[in-house]
């Protein structure tokens, strides 16, 4: 949660430029071109900050997404087995519970990741959206940089595969129904 609200922040502090600009004006007394300034300055630390805090999660847990990525299909498969089974309806039941705990927390790790991209590429359309054809030079080129920076995509890796969407989520649902089908006429 903390990155996407951390861009849900920035997008606000953007569209709301005005609002912030004045609160910054009379709470340090500067001019307006100062109080831009620095909002703007404080904008990009925030981007930057979003960028490195992704960057470094991606670093450190992009192989985990991987493992769990292959560890959710093979699980899942292996409950839809058990369902096929023919059990009680107790272990049905149970099976079922399971089988849908883990398609639920897999959905929300995926969904989380799709909404972390989608919010940060709007980050793009809020600047556009602000009033930064009315600054000063410097304040316009702030603008651009944070721009240029925009361009990058912010998204979680699933190790150095592929970035984590609801089109992965997708894949997971894919590999877990071939490989029970693969299972199935195995047996």
């Amino acid at each position: 949660m903390f990155p996407l609200g951390k861009i849900r922040i920035l997008k606000h502090i953007i569209k709301n430029l005005d609002k912030y600009v004045l609160k910054i004006k009379i709470d340090y007394g500067y001019d307006d071109a100062t109080a831009t300034f620095v909002t703007f300055r404080e904008c990009i630390l925030l981007h930057k900050e979003i960028i490195k805090y992704i960057d470094d999660y991606n670093l450190v847990l992009s192989n985990v997404s991987l493992m769990d990525y292959l560890q959710s299909s093979l699980e899942l498969a292996t409950i839809i087995l058990q369902i096929n089974s023919g059990n009680s309806f107790y272990t049905l039941f149970f099976v079922a519970t399971c089988a849908t705990c883990i398609i639920c927390r897999t959905f929300i790790f995926y969904w989380y990741a799709d909404q972390l991209t989608l919010e940060a590429s709007d980050i793009a359309r809020a600047l556009f959206e602000s009033n930064w054809y009315e600054q000063t030079k410097v304040v316009k080129q702030m603008v651009s940089i944070m721009l240029m920076r925009c361009n990058r995509e912010v998204a979680l890796y699933i190790g150095p595969f592929d970035k984590m969407s609801l089109r992965t989520f997708l894949a997971v649902i894919k590999g877990t129904y071939s490989f029970v089908a693969m299972l199935h006429t195995l047996s």
